[in-house]
C-alpha cells in the first residue's frame, strides 16, 4: 500500500500545470518630457536605468502596478497598448494627457487582477479535487508515484 507523498502528488500536480511558480512582474508608466511609456518588467528600476543610457531626457517611473504573474502583467500592458493605439509615437511610447492613461491603465489593472484571481481559485479548487482523490483512490495514488 502506498502511503500519501506529498511531494509525489506536488511534481505530479505541477506537470497538470495546477501549481505554478509564480513570476512576480510590474505593469510600469515611465514618464520621458510630455511622453508616457507602457510596459512591463520584473525590476523598474533596472529597467528604467536602461531607458535613461539611451535618452538625454530624464525618464522617471510615474507609476507601477505589481502583478504574481507575468501572463497577467503582459494581458495588462497589451490592452492599454491597444486602448492607446492612436496616441502612439513609437514602439510603447505614447503621447496623451497623462490622467487620461492612469484612468485607463487602472481599469485594465483591476480586470487583469480580477482575471488573476478567479484563475487562481479555479487551480486551488483543481488541485483540492485531485489531493481528496488521491488520498481515497490507492489505483490513482500508484498512478501519481509511477508517473
Amino acid at each position: 500500500m502506498l502511503r500519501p507523498d506529498r511531494e509525489a502528488f506536488s511534481a505530479y500536480a505541477y506537470r497538470l500545470g495546477l501549481i505554478e511558480v509564480p513570476q512576480r512582474c510590474f505593469l510600469y508608466l515611465m514618464r520621458c518630457e510630455r511622453y508616457t511609456k507602457v510596459g512591463i518588467a520584473a525590476d523598474v528600476e533596472k529597467r528604467r536605468a536602461k531607458l535613461q543610457m539611451a535618452n538625454p531626457f530624464p525618464v522617471t517611473v510615474a507609476r507601477k502596478y505589481g502583478f504574481g504573474d507575468r501572463r497577467y502583467a503582459h494581458l495588462a500592458e497589451q490592452a492599454t497598448h491597444k486602448d492607446l493605439a492612436e496616441h502612439r509615437v513609437y514602439g510603447e511610447w505614447f503621447e496623451a494627457d497623462f490622467d487620461t492613461v492612469e484612468s485607463l491603465v487602472l481599469e485594465i489593472v483591476d480586470a487583469a487582477r480580477e482575471l488573476s484571481r478567479k484563475r487562481r481559485a479555479t487551480m486551488k479548487a483543481k488541485h483540492t479535487e485531485l489531493w481528496n482523490r488521491y488520498l481515497a483512490d490507492q489505483a490513482f495514488r500508484a498512478e501519481v508515484h509511477s508517473a
